[in-house]
């Protein structure tokens, strides 16, 4: 059995959304795809309905940018939205890396964007969304489900047959199959840690 730490990301480690902060940065530096926003107001028609849909029809805005370009983009976009990861995350990281055999990020954010991030953090394995196999260009098609609620454990046991959650961090209750893995259990509002969870 190994001893994990399972983080997740947004709001928990990054005190912002990813996808809407990086889309932001994207259009203002790019502002010749800006008459792809009407898919923002297009996706969110499918929001509670079908979030995968909702997705990948918000992520059509990338749709055919070259992955080599999108990538400079997101390193950019690291740069300077950096000052958004919450101050304790830095000491708490180095802590958990005494206490567990593998760090791990699980996030229902797409995979593409927290690649560079999570490696400059310290964590061991990314778990995130996965969009199909990118060649040149981006493709916005969604690999299997949404990594969100209890879909997170699912990809979780798929990677470690034999696990245990020392300690997990959420901003979200949406998380609660995972917390209910948890010994310990950390809950972020408004980038501050509580041990436990709301109410308890």
């Amino acid at each position: 059995m190994k001893n994990i730490i399972v983080y997740d990301f947004d709001k928990t480690i990054y005190g912002g959304e990813t996808s809407t902060d990086f889309m932001r940065f994207f259009l203002k530096r790019n502002p010749k795809y800006i008459f792809k926003i009407y898919k923002v107001i297009h996706s969110l028609m499918y929001y509670r309905s079908d979030l995968k849909k909702s997705k990948e029809i918000f992520f059509e805005i990338l749709s055919n940018i070259e992955i080599e370009y999108l990538n400079k983009e997101i390193h950019a976009f690291w740069i300077e939205n950096k000052y958004k990861i919450f101050p304790w995350i830095y000491e708490e990281i180095k802590k958990n890396k005494n206490q567990a055999e593998e760090l791990i990020l699980i996030s229902a954010t797409p995979k593409i964007f927290l690649e560079e991030i999570s490696k400059e953090l310290g964590f061991d394995k990314l778990i995130a969304t996965n969009f199909i196999k990118q060649d040149k260009y981006f493709v916005s098609k969604i690999e299997g489900k949404n990594c969100k609620h209890v879909e997170k454990v699912h990809r979780l046991k798929e990677y470690l047959q034999d696990f245990n959650i020392l300690i997990f961090y959420s901003d979200s209750m949406s998380d609660k199959p995972l917390f209910d893995l948890a010994q310990k259990k950390y809950y972020i509002n408004k980038g501050i840690k509580k041990e436990g969870l709301p109410n308890e």
